[in-house]
């Protein structure tokens, strides 16, 4: 109870002080002066570690920075806010310690356990799906405010190029979540795969289709500030250039102008060919063309003939058959024979067939599509597909549900 009554005093004494705390936060980038008029404050967060002072001489205290996140997050503050950079350790944190736990209090039938860890993996998914989103709003942020708390444009590029590198940073890691990994980790079990397979897809559909436009759009503002920064420059130095003569005046001659130096090149051997279309290098060609020696014709290659068997009414030979042919003729039989409900990948198993699945796959969408006798009404093939991470709109088949139609 002690814990709960400190977490209760702490939230009063900031809700007490919360315009101090926010003037001290916009204003003062979290420094608290040591003022009477901050007196009060200043003991009151002291008492509960609210503020901290590195030097004790100094007349200022610094807000802690669990305070510093929680404005942040209040404000959504996108100067100071660096979620991007904690999505990888969360992930991490997720697979190789809460999942690990689960799975085995799991697999040793720990009930209490097994419960406790579901709800810490939730609240960890949660947390990285909050994450996810707020760095990829953090940059949209960014294009909409243009930098322009930056009033220097040498460090307003700098900064725009440093938000373009982060913004590059965590379009990788969420490359890095692979659907066919998920569905890997979340294996039969409900709980994992409502958490993999159903709500941190849809996050990062929406991360990466808002990241890629940010990206895009950084870059151009990227650009438009380059453009400035050189335009800036140019003025500087014709203001420098004018303080030191102040009779000078810039003309764009002398802009144009390149220097000598500039101007010299190395010399560019041309070779010419003449025109044999025109008529009036007849006369010359002529005279090139008279002094050509004549060469004596070169022998001819003699041809020898070979005798041509015809096999017109010889024995026809019989195409080899297809082994992915036979095996995808068996599974059709099987099912209309026996009313199963078959998926591919496991006649894949069963029949242990020597090639790639994605091969058994296709030679099923064929042989279905050329099947004969009625057997392409009596078969229901239905595709098991999953989105593609980059393209939501194109989807991947992992497998086919083969079952007999049902008639009326």
């Amino acid at each position: 109870m002690s814990g709960m009554h400190m977490a209760i005093d702490t939230l009063k004494v900031m809700a007490r002080h919360a315009e101090t705390l926010f003037a001290a936060h916009m204003e003062n980038q979290g420094t608290l002066y040591d003022t009477p008029e901050n007196a009060t404050a200043i003991k009151a967060l002291r008492t509960h570690r609210l503020i901290w002072q590195l030097d004790s001489d100094a007349d200022h205290y610094q807000m802690s920075q669990y305070v510093t996140q929680l404005l942040d997050h209040s404000l959504r503050h996108y100067r100071r806010h660096q979620a991007d950079e904690s999505v990888q350790s969360i992930w991490m944190r997720l697979t190789n310690h809460l999942l690990i736990q689960y799975q085995d209090a799991k697999r040793r039938s720990l009930q209490l356990e097994t419960k406790r860890l579901s709800q810490d993996l939730q609240e960890c998914l949660h947390e990285l799906i909050e994450l996810m989103q707020q760095a990829t709003l953090t940059f949209a942020y960014y294009v909409t405010g243009g930098f322009t708390y930056i009033t220097d444009l040498e460090l307003r590029l700098k900064e725009n190029e440093y938000v373009l590198e982060r913004a590059r940073k965590l379009n990788d890691v969420l490359d890095s979540f692979k659907l066919d990994e998920l569905q890997q980790i979340a294996g039969a079990d409900p709980l994992l795969r409502r958490l993999l397979l159903k709500y941190l897809p849809d996050t990062l559909t929406f991360c990466r289709r808002e990241l890629v436009d940010s990206l895009h759009k950084l870059n151009n503002l990227l650009l438009r500030l380059r453009s400035n920064v050189q335009q800036h420059r140019l003025i500087a130095a014709f203001e420098a250039r004018h303080e030191r003569q102040p009779g000078w005046e810039p003309s764009i001659e002398g802009i144009m102008r390149l220097p000598t130096a500039l101007l010299k090149a190395e010399p560019w051997i041309l070779v010419a060919y003449p025109n044999t279309d025109d008529s009036q290098h007849e006369p010359w060609l002529s005279t090139l063309a008279s002094g050509i020696r004549h060469s004596s014709p070169q022998p001819t290659d003699e041809h020898v003939l070979i005798d041509v068997e015809d096999n017109c009414f010889s024995e026809s030979i019989q195409p080899e058959t297809n082994p992915l042919q036979v095996a995808a003729d068996i599974v059709f039989q099987e099912v209309i024979q026996h009313d199963l409900t078959l998926n591919a990948s496991d006649a894949y198993q069963l029949l242990e067939l020597d090639c790639p699945i994605d091969d058994w796959l296709l030679t099923l969408i064929n042989a279905l599509g050329s099947c004969t006798g009625g057997i392409e009404q009596a078969i229901l093939a239905e595709y098991i597909e999953d989105p593609d991470p980059r393209f939501p709109d194109q989807f991947w088949t992992r497998d086919i549900r083969i079952s007999q139609r049902q008639t009326l």
